[in-house]
């Protein structure tokens, strides 16, 4: 089965926040990286892109609710104000996001930020003289910094755990 994107905001049917087009003007606009991206494949560009976005999505406990329920993506959203508190258009994926997953696309391309560090698990390791403790915070993290300076404004890290909603 090939992989279709589609980047239209608010439908039941999107599987990312940009297009393919844009993505490359993004990362065009980056010359440290735009070259590296140009020699992936426009498969594997858009696979990236289309997990970007379902990593975005996990990664992050939006401010705001979101558009439809009927839409597969968590944006647009309602009641989300910019960083210059301007409200932010609910029909629209904002630009942000797609500089974003942008980003995180071309960071996916380089290498698989999802996978357990090769030591994972190991606290030290001894063989003979030679000893070697490991640090757990040596590891890149999966959403790199540049893409969450990007989103930061717009809601917090997921914590993972289940939320109560409470009415009063």
């Amino acid at each position: 089965m090939a992989l279709t994107l589609i980047s239209e905001a608010g439908l039941s049917t999107s599987t990312s926040y940009v297009s393919l087009a844009s993505a490359n003007d993004f990362i065009l606009q980056n010359m440290h990286i735009s070259g590296t991206w140009a020699s992936v494949s426009t498969t594997n560009q858009t696979a990236c892109l289309i997990y970007a976005t379902t990593l975005i999505d996990a990664q992050m406990d939006w401010i705001g609710t979101k558009g439809a329920s009927t839409q597969s993506l968590d944006w647009p959203r309602d009641d989300v104000e910019d960083k210059n508190g301007y409200a932010v258009t609910t029909t629209l994926i904002p630009q942000f996001l797609q500089e974003a997953v942008s980003f995180y696309g071309f960071f996916l391309s380089q290498e698989n930020r999802t996978v357990d560090a090769d030591t994972f698990g190991f606290k030290s390791l001894k063989a003979g003289s030679l000893a070697m403790v490991v640090d757990k915070y040596d590891r890149k993290p999966v959403m790199p910094n540049p893409v969450w300076m990007l989103v930061m404004a717009y809601g917090s890290r997921s914590s993972g755990r289940a939320r109560v909603l409470e009415r009063r």
